[in-house]
């Protein structure tokens, strides 16, 4: 079974530096000198190719990065807009103009939509992470249907209250969690 850390800090910290940081710790090995470029859609990676795979993410105070031996997409989402907590109302006609109509639809019924919305969108944000397209195409799979989303696996992560995290892979993965 694939292996992943999710590397985290509670405060903001420069991408760059938290993500040599943890591939350092990952690896054993100096990253320094890795240069990290992009693909077409944004997503980093190490150029030398026996660097690991990694991917960044941060909300609210948390900066959180995942390393493993795959392509990934990891994604954390405080429940909040910019620092402002928004109503049920507002969640929901978001996820009618981004979600999968499955996914909105089963938010209109959530006794938490507020977690429910959060879930969806960090769970989504991994699975576009992962494969290197972002959030386009948003609206296209369903995070609620394994099927749909196959061959990857996206796994909640409970990282803090107030927080929706998830991780993604191409396949089954564990991962262990360390603060740095």
């Amino acid at each position: 079974m694939t292996h992943f850390t999710i590397y985290f800090t509670e405060q903001k910290t420069e991408s760059e530096s938290f993500i040599r940081l943890a591939a350092a710790d990952y690896t054993g090995k100096s990253c320094i000198r890795s240069e990290i470029l992009r693909e077409k859609h944004g997503k980093p990676y190490f150029s030398e190719t026996d660097m690991p795979h990694f991917s960044l993410s941060h909300s609210g105070k948390f900066t959180i990065c995942a390393v493993g031996p795959i392509p990934c997409g990891i994604d954390i989402q405080e429940h909040a807009f910019h620092g402002k907590p928004r109503d049920a109302d507002y969640l929901i006609r978001l996820a009618e103009r981004f979600f999968h109509p499955a996914e909105a639809e089963r938010l209109k019924n959530a006794s938490d939509v507020k977690q429910s919305f959060f879930d969806r969108w960090a769970a989504k944000e991994s699975c576009g992470k992962c494969t290197g397209d972002g959030v386009a195409g948003f609206s296209s799979f369903n995070t609620l249907d394994p099927a749909n989303i196959f061959p990857r696996r996206i796994k909640k992560i409970p990282l803090a209250e107030g927080y929706s995290t998830f991780l993604c892979a191409a396949e089954d993965f564990d991962y262990t969690t360390k603060r740095i």
